[in-house]
């Protein structure tokens, strides 16, 4: 059997939008899908899902990204939910101890057709760290256990190159 590839399309439907990911949600699809689901909201759309059904990991850039567009949605009264998380997603959930942070879970069925693939990361290093830091602080301010594990790697980050002065 081979690997899934690591994949994220999207899907607008109305005030809709649904991601999916197919195999790995890592820090490579982070940056594409965080612009397309602020141009989304910026677009008026209050409701994204993020289907997880075929996902087989998501790393710590990732699911601070999906913390991330939470917030960004509950700012303008919108509703962020994960679809159908596989077991995989579950666990790995619950083990950073992000149940209660990751929006709602929902069982709606997703778009069949309609798919855009997300680009692949085309990021310069800036960009890269730039989302990969933004992620991280959005864990890290996470109330109580959640959060301080992802403290220390925020001081790690800033202690391998100090962020520039403004």
């Amino acid at each position: 059997m081979t690997a899934p590839a690591n994949i994220v399309r999207f899907h607008q439907e109305g005030p809709t939008a649904t991601f999916k990911v197919d195999g790995r949600g890592t820090m490579h699809q982070s940056t594409s899908m965080r612009r397309q689901a602020e141009a989304f909201i910026s677009a008026g759309v209050l409701h994204i899902n993020v289907d997880l059904r075929d996902c087989t990991y998501l790393d710590s850039t990732f699911l601070g990204t999906l913390i991330f567009l939470d917030k960004q949605l509950r700012a303008c009264q919108g509703r962020f939910s994960l679809i159908a998380p596989s077991p995989a997603c579950t666990k790995l959930i619950h083990q950073m101890g992000l149940d209660e942070y990751m929006g709602e879970h929902a069982d709606a069925v997703s778009p069949t057709t309609g798919w855009t693939e997300l680009p692949a990361s085309g990021n310069d290093g800036q960009t890269m760290r730039r989302t990969v830091e933004q992620a991280h602080q959005e864990l890290a301010a996470l109330p109580g256990k959640a959060g301080a594990a992802f403290e220390e790697v925020m001081r790690c980050l800033n202690r391998a190159t100090p962020p520039k002065p403004e």
